[in-house]
């Protein structure tokens, strides 16, 4: 034994915290921003086609949905310093596999799941979900991370050409969850956050 400590063996939270920071990748080149810019290109948003977009890290099939957020967490915190500084716009977390999204009730699941996970890692611990509010923003909630408030735009492909949030058939099998500062939209008015 001779004095030498044995290391607690890591748990699965410890293990995805750390498969994170090892494979932190550039969150400006990752696909889900690149997957989000053939949508944003194509809609009538004067502001989605100027929009700079970092994405979350790429989609692993063997991971949870959790996980899989998790792994997205270390770019997250970078753009909190980033979008602070008016260097990037907005946010993209890509969810892969049309389980997700089979109903627009069931999207609104995974929604919450995201931000759930984001919620749980906020770094100055208010955890914006935790809120007996949370979700009612006619009530006045609003998500929040490291303090910031983030305005939450959800797109899949159930929206009917018709809906600001239609995807125009590109990538099928996601789904998408932009997180943009709050503060760019306090001068524009209200806006309906429902699913529908």
């Amino acid at each position: 034994g001779g004095g030498r400590r044995r290391r607690r063996p890591l748990g699965r939270q410890d293990r995805v915290r750390a498969g994170a920071a090892k494979r932190c990748t550039d969150p400006v080149a990752a696909a889900a921003a690149e997957h989000f810019r053939e949508i944003s290109q194509r809609t009538h948003c004067i502001f989605a086609k100027q929009a700079s977009l970092w994405g979350s890290h790429g989609w692993q099939e063997d991971a949870t949905l959790e996980d899989n957020v998790r792994q997205s967490l270390p770019a997250l915190r970078r753009f909190l310093l980033a979008t602070t500084k008016d260097e990037v716009d907005i946010f993209v977390v890509e969810v892969v596999g049309k389980d997700f999204f089979a109903s627009l009730s069931e999207f609104g699941r995974t929604v919450w799941r995201v931000l759930k996970v984001i919620s749980d890692d906020d770094p100055k611990g208010i955890h914006a979900l935790n809120s007996s509010l949370a979700g009612q923003t006619d009530k006045g909630w609003i998500m929040s991370y490291g303090g910031l408030p983030l305005f939450v735009l959800t797109f899949c492909p159930l929206y009917p050409a018709t809906h600001s949030r239609h995807m125009f058939g590109t990538n099928p099998s996601s789904c998408f969850m932009l997180l943009q500062s709050g503060v760019a939209f306090q001068d524009a008015g209200e806006f309906n956050l429902s699913a529908e």
